[in-house]
């Protein structure tokens, strides 16, 4: 079941050695096929309970509205990312937030670029203190 869903967000698995990919050949890691699989899964077999919120007021971040990429290569956390930006945009979220970390600060710069130049989305800031800082990235969506 898991590979049918798969296969249908354009992702293939190779049959000799079961190593996920996009149907181009790109390698995906086995943690971004993962969650590709488990966001899929969730979304077909749950209806949500979560209503539009209003542009006028800013949404706070839960768990259904944060991704956490700490530990992740930039390359891994893109894929992630772009599959949370789905999730997020189907779920009618007009705010997320993006859980880096602070470390060495190439992966927070990385996803802010990423961010910013992806066609769904519209702003790219650090989170504000209250939303846990500079080690999250808050962004919204277009619509």
């Amino acid at each position: 079941a898991s590979q049918d869903l798969l296969a249908q967000r354009e992702i293939v698995l190779n049959d000799t050695n079961n190593i996920p990919r996009k149907s181009n050949g790109a390698v995906l890691s086995r943690r971004a096929a993962a969650a590709l699989a488990q966001d899929e899964t969730a979304s077909t077999t749950s209806t949500t309970t979560l209503k539009k919120t209003s542009t006028s007021a800013p949404e706070m971040r839960t768990s259904r509205n944060t991704l956490d990429i700490r530990g992740a290569t930039l390359v891994d956390a893109e894929i992630d990312i772009d599959v949370f930006i789905d999730r997020v945009f189907r779920e009618h979220f007009s705010t997320a937030f993006i859980l880096h970390g602070h470390g060495t600060g190439v992966l927070k710069k990385g996803v802010r670029s990423y961010l910013k130049n992806h066609p769904r989305v519209r702003s790219a800031i650090p989170a504000s203190n209250e939303d846990g800082g500079d080690a999250f990235t808050a962004f919204t969506l277009r619509r």
